[in-house]
């Protein structure tokens, strides 16, 4: 159920509302599959999202504290570091989210199942990967990081197909009859 497009568009709405202008001050991986990120709030706060992206689970936490080890601890996509979020956008019809920063550059995190992973982009380029072993993130398309625009009908089914590739048979279903 959370690896769903509904889900992450729920998620990337309420992260937009609470790291909008928040500060990226440190991203640092302690362990092979898990990546750290700690913002500082507008409130004056810190906030962390772990993302646990192993391949038999990925999932995204966000600890209230988080203490950092003296060993064992990479800084991963310093490039962002100090730069403020300028917004959370969700992809369209995608299990992927994009953080715009004021630097230009995009972290898109692709919640993909067993093949998650999060990208330093700067438009169609990708610039760095947490995960290296997924080969295809680092030449393969980026997911649109588009705002949804929810007032559009297609009138026509092919087209409807292309812009909601997450509906199942059921609703395709449905939707025949309707029409």
């Amino acid at each position: 159920m959370y690896h769903t497009f509904y889900f992450f568009s729920r998620l990337s709405y309420q992260l937009n509302t609470v790291l909008t202008q928040a500060r990226l001050l440190e991203c640092f991986s302690q362990q092979k599959d898990e990546l750290v990120l700690r913002f500082y709030t507008s409130e004056e706060k810190d906030f962390y999202i772990k993302a646990d992206l192993s391949q038999g689970i990925s999932m995204l936490t966000f600890p209230a504290e988080f203490a950092r080890t003296r060993t064992n601890s990479t800084d991963l996509f310093s490039e962002l570091y100090g730069s403020p979020v300028l917004k959370i956008i969700q992809s369209e019809n995608d299990r992927s989210f994009h953080f715009h920063f004021a630097n230009k550059l995009q972290l898109c995190f692709k919640m993909y199942g067993g093949r998650s992973n999060i990208l330093l982009h700067n438009g169609a380029k990708v610039l760095d990967v947490f995960n290296h072993h997924l080969k295809k993130d680092l030449d393969g398309p980026i997911p649109s990081g588009r705002e949804l625009n929810t007032s559009v009908f297609f009138h026509d089914p092919d087209e409807l197909r292309k812009a909601f590739p997450t509906f199942n048979k059921r609703i395709w279903s449905h939707w025949e009859k309707v029409i």
